[in-house]
């Protein structure tokens, strides 16, 4: 099972890219999202595989879509 410190450490990186470099958004962050979980997955943090890893960034690119939508930003 994905760990939910991984994707919430994901978000956390990838909306304080967002909010330092307010030109970064659409597939860049989907791409360093990906990025972020295949490297957690290489570490083998919380036993992630690469593929898990990638997996898990997208799904907490998918989680920042889904809240900022609900928020209505």
């Amino acid at each position: 099972m994905p760990s939910v410190q991984v994707s919430a450490a994901i978000i956390a990186v990838t909306e304080a890219i967002k909010r330092v470099f307010p030109q970064v958004s659409g597939i860049v962050t989907i791409i360093v999202a990906a990025v972020l979980g295949v490297l957690a997955g290489l570490a083998k943090i919380d036993g992630l595989d690469w593929l898990s890893g990638l997996i898990t960034g997208l799904v907490a690119v998918g989680v920042i879509k889904t809240a900022t939508s609900i928020a209505g930003k």
